[in-house]
């Protein structure tokens, strides 16, 4: 027995450790243990050139570790093990983990312990860890209960080495996920986004850290600085106000990096967006990012309180933007009023592939717009109006919707959760679902759908397993089991029992 299968075989009987002579096929783990264990197989193993480390927490996410081979390739053995809960043993496991990151041979690029209820003390073990550590370079400690002392260490760390008053080396961290951490405060919040705002880093995620309009100045001055890496950003669910935002987005206008940001949910008020927001003659600072920024690809902006004025106000600004692919408005306080806006938006936008309407207030107008527009759309793929106020739309609105759905050619994901549409609306969405080739998921919860509904739905199926041999999609996805739709479990049984060709409901 080699070195290795005698540590393996002492940390966690049964596991066995297989390495060529040319040390190019990957180690393979099988074993279940707790995170302490694991923590310590992790901490010897660290001579033998860990690459991977992924420690599961108590709500059951998978783990492993995967080692590099000579040549750049990566190992696909892996240790997985149900995690475990407890204090002792994961501020135990954390100081492990930490002698881990400190070993100066030490080769681990990638460390995921979310969801592990890693305390301070936890938290301190590893972050020190990373003291004088070039190789890590992606960290993941999200939705742990890390405070500001841990926070504090890291902008630390991400600062660089010194000694001697001289700088060493930089950090080696490209890619931090903090985000469900809201102890870590206001005051840290603000010193890690300025240790983070540097060419390294490209992926930040500190949704929900306590952060407040006070850290918005540093992630302003990060998107103006042509030398910050950032392509990812996350701060959604913090206290950055309309204020903290428009700081963002005036300094957005002029990044040429940056393809995700995602700031709902940072209690903006109703003013945002509107015209109220505006500022002098300079205009609404959102408006402004939108027109003038050439690189963005996604934007969120869900649970921002954003009215029907400042719906409007978006739209307008995306109608001429050609690079945003992905919008979400979930959440906010739109209504039909926008109907006229969202018409000429899908008709004039040629990029637009995810837009997320959600729980807004929209109505039969609205509905009536989509089924003008859909129609000659070419670019939307996704399209998410679940728990809007569709349920008044009449005959004339479902008819266009009907015929709009069956010529676009582009459209693969309908969700109308929620919409209380009724019967109606489950027998002509059936027929539509049966002669639309691109749409691959349409959901119909909570929409009073009767067995009449059920019925044409499955004389749908019955089509659409006849025309599987010919059509261009791979499976169709329908979802229409809860809430309202009781009446619809007979008959969906009977579609999953009739049809197992790869669609499901």
């Amino acid at each position: 027995m080699n070195p290795a299968e005698m540590v393996g075989a002492h940390l966690l009987p049964g596991v066995v450790l297989r390495r060529t002579r040319q040390q190019r096929a990957a180690d393979h783990f099988a074993a279940a243990g707790d995170v302490l264990r694991r923590a310590e197989l992790l901490a010897a193993l660290q001579r033998f050139q860990v690459r991977v480390a992924a420690v599961s927490g108590p709500e059951g996410l998978q783990d492993g570790v995967q080692r590099r081979l000579p040549g750049g390739g990566e190992g696909q053995g892996a240790l997985r093990a149900p995690g475990a809960a407890g204090r002792e043993r994961h501020q135990h496991g954390s100081h492990h983990i930490g002698e881990a990151l400190a070993h100066p041979q030490s080769a681990l690029h990638t460390l995921r312990m979310p969801h592990n209820a890693v305390m301070e003390e936890g938290g301190l073990y590893v972050v020190r860890g990373l003291v004088g550590n070039t190789t890590l370079t992606e960290l993941d400690l999200a939705h742990n209960h890390l405070t500001e002392a841990c926070a504090l260490l890291l902008a630390d760390v991400a600062r660089g080495f010194y000694r001697g008053g001289e700088k060493v080396s930089d950090s080696g961290l490209k890619k931090l996920v903090l985000s469900g951490n809201p102890s870590i405060g206001v005051k840290a919040a603000k010193l890690l986004v300025r240790s983070l705002a540097n060419e390294r880093v490209r992926h930040l995620e500190l949704a929900n850290i306590g952060a407040r309009a006070g850290a918005s100045r540093p992630l302003a001055h990060g998107l103006r600085d042509p030398a910050v890496a950032w392509q990812y950003l996350d701060v959604a669910d913090n206290w950055f106000g309309r204020a903290g935002l428009n700081q963002m987005f005036w300094a957005l206008r002029q990044n040429k990096r940056l393809r995700v940001l995602k700031v709902g949910e940072n209690r903006t008020g109703t003013k945002f967006c509107s015209n109220e927001d505006a500022l002098l003659k300079h205009g609404i600072a959102v408006v402004r990012a939108l027109a003038c920024n050439v690189v963005l690809r996604e934007l969120d902006l869900s649970f921002s309180s954003i009215t029907t004025d400042g719906g409007i106000n978006l739209l307008d600004a995306l109608i001429d933007n050609r690079t945003l692919k992905r919008l979400s408005l979930r959440g906010n306080l739109v209504d039909d009023n926008i109907a006229l806006m969202l018409m000429e938006l899908l008709r004039c936008n040629s990029v637009l592939e995810v837009l997320d309407l959600g729980r807004n207030r929209l109505g039969f107008s609205c509905a009536y717009s989509l089924a003008e527009s859909l129609e000659t759309n070419r670019s939307l793929k996704t399209l998410l109006l679940d728990y809007n106020q569709f349920g008044g739309a009449g005959n004339a609105t479902l008819d266009a919707f009907s015929r709009s759905l069956m010529l676009n050619c582009t459209l693969e994901v309908l969700v109308l959760d929620g919409n209380r549409l009724g019967s109606d609306w489950g027998v002509r969405l059936a027929e539509t679902a049966a002669r639309n080739r691109t749409l691959t998921q349409l959901s119909l919860r909570d929409n009073r759908l009767d067995v009449r509904a059920g019925r044409a739905l499955l004389r749908a199926f019955r089509h659409l397993s006849v025309r599987s041999n010919v059509t261009v999609r791979k499976s169709f996805n329908l979802i229409l089991v809860g809430g309202q739709n009781r009446p619809l479990l007979l008959v969906v049984s009977i579609v999953v029992s009739r049809f197992n060709l790869g669609r499901s409901c």
